[in-house]
């Protein structure tokens, strides 16, 4: 269980605990190989124990290797990661490639931990094991082999994908009939929305159209991760982005109108809601994409 504060610190402290240490799926656009890279250290290590326990290491003999290596010891049929920035759920365990020894391990609550790609990488100091995530699918335990800062020492890393979070609206489009409201495009690439603005006035009252159904639960008082763009309505310039960031966790930056739109949509859905202005303020599109949700605090 995690307050809006809670879960925007564990994407932070995952960085900060790990400093001591069909087609194939693409990631940011480049087809991903999880087949040869394990460089023969899956024949000495051992992995053992469910997914989301502490993982039980065995070596063979002290490990060496002069660049980074992994392998999925479990794969799982979840989401595959696509994105530094999408978050997942799970726990991180970092052993001595000399004795197999335990240094740390973070998650293994019974809850799991909340990570990004990209907070990983920023916490591990230069041992780049962000490669080996790439396309990982939820459900899977990945085995990581790289070579330590102490010249002929190596460590070895093993992550539990417990589930993972979208990196973009997925569901059923919605048709929309509504007049006089913006039009959204995406990036194909990414999902990465684009708000055009029509022309004449912009709406006098709130507007709330759902563009894509998810298949989630609804948000409702869980908290949610989202990402938004919203489009000034008189100078059509982007007044707010989030894309291209860690996903949004906070609905006190967004006008009550789109808060609320949040809360009553499903994860996986894409909304725009247009907020008119007061005063002179113009008014606002806004578009969201929910990408997932935790349970909150009472």
């Amino acid at each position: 269980m995690r307050k809006t504060s809670a879960a925007l610190a564990a994407l932070a402290l995952s960085a900060v605990a790990l400093s001591g240490c069909s087609a194939a799926p693409t990631f940011a656009g480049a087809t991903c190989d999880r087949t040869g890279s394990a460089n023969g250290i899956d024949e000495d290590v051992t992995v053992s124990g469910d997914l989301g326990s502490v993982p039980e290491l065995e070596l063979i003999g002290p490990l060496k290797t002069e660049q980074v290596s992994f392998f999925d010891a479990e794969v799982g049929d979840g989401d595959p990661l696509v994105d530094p920035n999408q978050v997942f759920v799970g726990g991180f365990a970092m052993y001595s490639g000399t004795t197999g020894e335990m240094i740390q391990n973070v998650g293994f609550d019974g809850q799991g931990q909340l990570f990004t790609i990209s907070t990983i990488e920023q916490g591990l100091q230069g041992v780049d094991l962000t490669k080996a995530l790439e396309c990982a699918t939820g459900g899977s335990r990945v085995v990581v082999a790289a070579p330590a800062s102490k010249k002929g020492d190596s460590v070895i890393a093993v992550f539990d994908i417990e589930s993972t979070m979208l990196s973009r609206a997925e569901g059923s489009d919605v048709f929309n009939n509504a007049r006089g409201i913006p039009t959204v495009v995406r990036n194909p690439s990414d999902g990465r929305p684009g708000i055009i603005i029509p022309d004449g006035d912009a709406p006098t009252k709130t507007v709330t159209e759902t563009l894509i159904a998810g298949e989630g639960d609804v948000v409702g008082d869980a908290q949610p991760f989202f990402a938004y763009t919203a489009v000034g309505w008189n100078d059509r310039e982007v007044a707010e982005s989030s894309w291209g960031k860690l996903p949004e966790a906070d609905l006190s930056k967004l006008p009550q109108q789109v808060a609320d739109a949040v809360k009553a949509a499903t994860v996986g859905s894409q909304v725009l809601v247009v907020v008119p202005g007061e005063g002179d303020a113009q008014a606002v599109a806004y578009v969201v994409d929910i990408l997932g949700s935790v349970p909150a605090s009472n």
